[in-house]
């Protein structure tokens, strides 16, 4: 796990172009607290993956592919290796 330095600056030692001074409290504390839930549920290991998954997709080679089409036995799929194993895959 890779370590990154925390650094905590108290609000009037803050810079003054950082547009933090003069917020008051609660809105404050409604720029930090999704990433207060997100750190939160990685603490206690709840399930933080269903909020972060993106896009996620499987891919089968072309063996695998023929393989799962068999499995299956519907007639679709008996077509689709039929085709499959027709016309070989291009090779760039």
């Amino acid at each position: 796990m890779k370590n990154i330095p925390i650094r905590k600056f108290p609000l009037r030692d803050s810079e003054s172009g950082n547009g933090l001074k003069g917020k008051p409290p609660g809105e404050l504390l409604g720029m930090v607290w999704p990433l207060t839930l997100s750190a939160w549920s990685f603490k206690e290991n709840l399930n933080a993956e269903p909020r972060l998954q993106r896009d996620v997709v499987v891919v089968l080679s072309r063996n695998d592919l023929i393989r799962n089409k068999r499995a299956a036995g519907r007639e679709k799929d008996r077509g689709d290796v039929a085709w499959l194993e027709k016309n070989p895959a291009d090779e760039d």
